[in-house]
């Protein structure tokens, strides 16, 4: 019935024929193990630090809790729309040093959730631990562009002639000037 339900589904793969006739089915491996490989193998060769350091966050906190038991084989598009769509209605992470305010996953991060996906479920049938990537096909939710609050240049000269100590002007004058976030101004 497994096997009806497999050719049917798409996803059968036979078994390998071993020496002296012995069959062995191919390595079944959870998602959570095979990104684990995949960050040591790939990651870890072909990443720069940012992404590096992102990706894992995305494994970590949106991939391993919710589909980390999952095996790699047993994945289909359907329930990758399935999973995509679900990751929208979960809260986001809060992130050390952030305040939560209750935020949503957002669209623009389930696409980092798949292009690090596709390119992982890629490699799992390169080294054939699936037949098909599941990620392709898959259906990804709009992000919606939300309008950003900018000041006036009223409000920009008034903020700039009510500060009187020097590094926040300076912090203001880059700000407004070469428009830095906060981060690269105290970065800088």
């Amino acid at each position: 019935m497994q096997i009806k339900l497999a050719k049917k589904n798409g996803t059968f793969v036979p078994p390998v024929k071993i020496a002296k006739g012995a069959v062995r089915a191919k390595q079944e491996i959870t998602v959570s193990d095979f990104l684990d490989e995949y960050v040591e193998v790939y990651g870890l060769k072909k990443w720069g630090n940012s992404y590096y350091s992102m990706s894992t966050g995305l494994i970590r906190n949106y991939i391993k809790p919710y589909i980390g038991d999952r095996y790699v084989r047993s994945l289909t598009v359907r329930d990758m729309d399935s999973y995509y769509t679900m990751l929208l209605d979960k809260p986001a992470v809060v992130v050390s040093g952030h305040l939560d305010t209750g935020a949503k996953i957002t669209a623009h991060t389930v696409g980092r959730i798949h292009k690090l996906l596709k390119s992982a479920f890629g490699k799992a049938v390169v080294w054939e631990y699936t037949a098909v990537n599941p990620t392709i096909g898959a259906t990804l939710p709009t992000a919606k562009a939300e309008k950003r609050e900018v000041w006036s240049d009223d409000e920009a000269v008034a903020a700039l002639s009510a500060c009187e100590e020097q590094p926040l002007r300076i912090c203001l004058y880059l700000a407004l000037g070469c428009s830095m976030r906060l981060g690269e101004i105290l970065g800088l």
